[in-house]
């Protein structure tokens, strides 16, 4: 089975079946980049995860370090959440870091019961520089 990523156009695995398997685990990547998007404080949506899934694991690299933000970003489920990510802060560039919901503990996944949007948060000052590659495991379980 080919695995495929184009996180400028769909984010999620693409495989032979060409949609999202129920029970299958999935892996989405989803990308922040200042050059593109900007770092002005504020929220910037970056992905969607689909209806009925549960995220299981967490992690981002940062390709280049977040600057000028006081690293105090964000990702989760709504403006200023850390389901996710709770801060960026001390991560350095090329450096994979675990986030918030670990694979070996159930108590910490999170699940969503409708699509959801993933909400990347600059709080405290403007950023100047910076890309990040957010790395999601999850599985979609089928409705009664």
């Amino acid at each position: 089975m080919a695995t495929m990523y184009d996180v400028g156009t769909a984010p999620v695995r693409q495989t032979i079946w060409k949609t999202p398997q129920l029970g299958a685990e999935q892996v989405a990547v989803f990308k922040y980049d200042f050059d593109t998007m900007g770092g002005a404080q504020g929220d910037y949506i970056i992905g969607t995860l689909p209806a009925n899934s549960v995220v299981t694991q967490v992690a981002y690299i940062a390709t280049t370090a977040m600057v000028g933000s006081s690293d105090a970003e964000t990702l989760g489920v709504s403006s200023g959440a850390g389901e996710f990510v709770t801060d960026l802060s001390g991560t350095s560039a090329d450096t994979f870091t675990e986030g918030v919901p670990k694979i070996d503990d159930p108590s910490t996944w999170v699940s969503c019961a409708s699509d959801t949007d993933l909400y990347f948060t600059i709080a405290t000052a403007d950023a100047t520089a910076g890309c990040v590659y957010f790395i999601f495991r999850y599985f979609t379980v089928p409705t009664a």
